[in-house]
This record gives structure tokens, sequence and C-alpha cells, in this order.
């Protein structure tokens, strides 16, 4: 067996070696499986902030994001009702210019059933005041204001599906 600089691979240490390497090239070329892992299983903490009758709204906290006077979080909106192992959801890349009171999405993404991300829709809206009794006005209590939900919270939104949904 061969690695990629042409070099015999001598042992079963080296041949470990290399596909730790090779995982690890893929993980960073494309996210794959381990952002498949994130969202299934990731060290991720959703605070649930808000529920319809027939979906829950979570706010993935410690991934939020500072730059100058804009907050960027993802939030994920799943069904309430849903099968077992059922992991489908979408998920919001939000910006918030707090002073402003102003949000805008960025980005959407969809994903199926087995947790795999499905469509992603990448599109900057424009900045708006947001509604401080809507959607985004409760998610700036968690973004700008510090709010966070009582537990439980969750590291995954596969953690939160196993729980029961509730």
């Amino acid at each position: 067996m061969r690695n990629a600089f042409k070099t015999p691979i001598k042992t079963l240490a080296g041949a470990r070696r290399m596909g730790v390497i090779c995982g690890l090239a893929l993980a960073m070329a494309g996210g794959g499986a381990a952002a498949q892992d994130e969202v299934l299983d990731g060290a991720q903490d959703w605070h649930p902030f808000s529920r319809s009758a027939v979906r829950l709204y979570m706010a993935e906290m410690k991934g939020m994001v500072t730059e100058g006077d804009v907050h960027r979080v993802t939030l994920a909106v799943v069904p309430l009702q849903g099968e077992a192992g059922d992991y489908s959801h979408s998920e919001e890349i939000v910006e918030f210019r707090c002073a402003a009171k102003e949000s805008r999405s960025v980005a959407a993404m969809d994903f199926g059933a087995d947790g795999v991300q499905t469509d992603r829709y990448d599109d900057a809206s424009s900045w708006e005041a947001y509604n401080p009794n809507g959607r985004d006005g409760f998610l700036a209590g968690l973004v700008c204001d510090g709010n966070r939900a009582n537990p439980p919270t969750w590291p995954s939104i596969k953690a939160w599906v196993d729980a029961g949904r509730k």
C-alpha cells in the first residue's frame, strides 16, 4: 500500500496514521461525516426559545459569533411530532445588530430524516427592524440581552429528538 507521497507504509501504525490524516483531510475539505456528526451528536448548546403548536424553535448559543456590532447565531426549527430517529429540521443563520434592533437572515438549510443537510440557500436579506414580540424579538433576548433558556438545553438536535421531543 502506498500513500499520496509515494512512500511505502511499512507498519500498522503507519497505516493508522495515514487513515487519521486522510480522515482529517476529508473532514476539512467538505465537512461530510464530521459535519453530520456535529449536527447529530455534537457538543453544541441548543436553547429552546419559542414553540408553536407544531414546532420548536431553538438557538445554538455556543456557536454564536460576534464581529463588531453584528451577532450571528444559528436557529433550528424542529417538528414537535415525528417518528423516532427522524432528525429532519431546518436551520437558519440570523444576524443581529442589537443597538439598532435589526435582524436579517443570511442562510437557510434543510436537513433530512437522517440529519444530513439536503439543501442550503445563501441569500442575505436586508437589515430590518424586528418585531419585539415575534420570532426574532424572542431570539434577540438570547443574542442581545444574554438571556438563556431554562434547562434543559441540548447538545444536539439528535439529543432533543432522542429524548422524546420534549
